[in-house]
């Protein structure tokens, strides 16, 4: 029988065979061993809510990969970038359809956000959640030639399209008649965790009760066309441009010279559903978990490294070593059934890391893992805010809710700890009348403890740019004006307030006004404050009646915190980077736009502007600018693509 996970630890290796990135959690080791301390690194929401809020833009996705990926990567995903010969690891060939399709956008998203250290890719905090969708939109069709993707679109109107209709939103004509609806292949929460492996073995197989399975009238091929295809529909305007070509169009794009890829079509697995074959028995074989000592030292021949086992998310068997020879842990007589999933757990240093993950494939009979361990500090005043968010609430007259994102940088190569077993690592001063204190991630007691003046985190901070956050909210009693003051306990780069345009005013020496911005459906007045030392006070004043008027965030339940910043809490930071780098830039023309003629004259302005600037960055932080008005109804289609236009060229120039 499988022995399931308690759900400390649950969490903690769920979280790295879903990103693959150094994690840590509650692993209880052996007896005689000294429990190692906790070591997280967070990601910037809960996987299950990460989804694109528009449909990504493979188009915009090219220019970013051209400047931030390729280099590395490849101009055509398959590792060869000039810098990769650099690394002493090969560069993931993302551009190979058997990596891209086992893998998920959701899970590649995280991959971006939080980087992978031990294979030396960096994160990407300059990139904006909509920029990191965008990027991975384009990644994708790398390994989808587009005669492939073609060939997809005239099998989909011919088999598809009248259950799921002609833009895949479940609405075609026979839907209605289904046991039941079928699939919305649009929409992004669902899109973004399938990987095309399974939407291959669904359209195979079938999906009951009213999907029937096409294996018996389609080819291997012609499948996997179909799959590249509909991983575009939730991609921008690709249905749209599909739909307009006729069937003889379609058919000469498929037939057209393209050159041969230079891999083979994937060979995807049969559906669980449809067991073709008898499962594969398991070979005995050795597992190596070699570390890595990422403070530069020596690499460590006394940790505690655990291995596991998983049958999906079940762990099987789990076996402990506390010797390797030059950093480098056998495991021997490993049993290595096909399908199950390993990684390591390794206790350092008072530190807790996570090692990669390997799915065990027929006939291995070796596995090679590798994790990174660093050496540890207990002296926290080497963090630093890169950037404070803070969003303020009126969820009635007298209540200000208060929510705070913190973005921590630990530029050293050690690992900051608590100076005590589950002891405290990093403080979070709250101003005075602070109540009803909730978190995104844990709660006090769990994660966070309360210490006096405020809160504090267990969790250790590995080195890493921007990769430690912390979100929480509290209410303070309001009473038409409300000094607020906030220690700041760390330097902090720049601090961002968002306040609903309802009538209050905020006033404060370090902040600047913004201007509007508008979320899902609401208008925040944005405050951008200047830099600030530790010890100093985080000071602004509000004044005025709150008007009725709606709200992303309700008071009252940790649920309600929980599942509001799943989404918004990306927003915030991509709303507050955009901000900060547009007022740096060239002012706040776009943020002040309130109507459809000042819009097009701020957007005039701001166009302007940013061509006369030679930064990638700015240019395309004017250019998604320039979309969220359209898609607003601020700017009419011709201004909107003449300006786009200005700015693609200097664009693509530039690069």
């Amino acid at each position: 029988m499988p022995r399931y996970l308690p759900y400390p630890l649950f969490v903690f290796l769920s979280a790295l065979l879903l990103s693959a990135c150094s994690l840590a959690g509650d692993v209880t080791p052996p007896p005689g061993i000294q429990e190692p301390h906790i070591v997280v690194t967070p990601s910037p929401g809960a996987h299950e809510d990460l989804f694109p809020i528009v449909p990504p833009d493979p188009a915009n996705g090219k220019l970013i990969y051209v400047d931030q990926c390729a280099a590395c990567h490849g101009d055509s995903g398959l590792g060869d970038g000039p810098r990769a010969i650099e690394l002493n690891l090969p560069v993931p060939e993302v551009g190979l359809p058997e990596i891209a399709n086992r893998s998920t956008p959701v899970i590649w998203y995280q991959v971006v956000t939080n980087g992978n250290l031990e294979h030396f890719m960096p994160p990407f905090p300059s990139l904006t959640p909509r920029q990191k969708w965008d990027v991975l939109a384009y990644i994708y069709t790398l390994s989808t030639p587009p005669e492939q993707v073609a060939e997809g679109a005239l099998l989909y109107e011919e088999n598809c399209a009248r259950c799921h209709g002609d833009a895949g939103q479940g609405d075609g004509p026979d839907a209605a008649g289904l046991q039941s609806p079928p699939a919305d292949l649009t929409d992004q929460s669902i899109m973004t965790s399938a990987t095309s492996n399974l939407i291959y073995s669904a359209i195979k197989g079938g999906v009951l009760p009213s999907m029937p399975g096409f294996g018996g009238q389609l080819s291997g091929n012609e499948i996997a066309a179909l799959t590249a295809y509909v991983r575009t529909l939730t991609f921008v305007n690709s249905n749209a441009q599909a739909l307009s070509r006729t069937p003889v169009e379609s058919a000469a794009i498929m037939n057209s010279a393209y050159p041969a890829p230079a891999y083979p079509l994937p060979a995807y697995p049969a559906p669980e559903a449809i067991p073709t074959a008898i499962p594969t028995p398991a070979s005995l074989g050795t597992v190596t978990v070699k570390l890595l000592n990422g403070s530069f030292s020596p690499v460590p021949s006394d940790a505690v490294v655990t291995l596991y086992a998983f049958d999906e998310t079940s762990v099987t068997f789990s076996t402990t070593l506390t010797y390797g020879e030059n950093g480098v842990y056998t495991f021997e007589q490993v049993e290595l059934t096909p399908e199950w999933t390993f990684m390591a757990a390794v206790g350092y240093a008072g530190g807790l890391y996570g090692s990669d993950v390997v799915v065990a494939k027929a006939g291995m009979d070796q596995m090679a893992l590798q994790a990174t361990v660093y050496e540890t500090t207990t002296d926290t005043s080497v963090l630093m805010v890169d950037r404070a968010h803070i969003l303020l609430e009126f969820p009635a007259p007298n209540i200000l809710q208060v929510v705070e994102v913190f973005i921590i940088s630990n530029p050293t190569n050690q690992a900051v700890i608590a100076s005590e077993m589950g002891g405290p690592v990093v403080h979070f001063p709250l101003p005075a009348g602070a109540a009803n204190l909730e978190f995104q991630d844990g709660g006090l007691g769990e994660r966070y403890l309360e210490v006096p003046g405020g809160f504090a985190d267990t969790f250790n901070v590995l080195p890493g740019m921007g990769e430690y956050q912390v979100v929480f909210g509290f209410t303070i009693p309001y009473d038409k004006e409300l000094s607020f003051e906030q220690l700041v306990p760390m330097p902090t780069s720049a601090v961002v307030v968002m306040l609903p345009d309802m009538g209050v005013k905020l006033k404060g020496e370090i902040f600047e006004d913004g201007g509007l911005r508008d979320f899902q459906g609401i208008s925040y007045q944005m405050y951008n404050g200047r830099a600030l030392l530790a010890g100093d006070q985080l000071l602004f004043h509000l004044s005025g009646r709150p008007k009725n008027s709606g709200s992303i965030l309700t008071s009252g339940s940790t649920m309600n915190l929980v599942i509001g910043l799943g989404g918004f809490g990306l927003a915030l930071v991509a709303i507050g980077v955009w901000l900060l780098r547009r007022s740096k830039a060239y002012g706040s023309e776009l943020g002040e736009a309130g109507s459809a003629e000042n819009g097009v004259e701020d957007a005039s302005g701001a166009v302007t502007d940013a061509l006369a600037q030679n930064d990638p960055n700015i240019l395309m932080d004017a250019i998604i600018a320039l979309d969220d008005l359209y898609q607003a109804g601020k700017l009419p289609e011709d201004a909107y693509q003449r300006r786009r236009a200005e700015l693609k060229d200097k664009l693509k120039n530039l690069l």
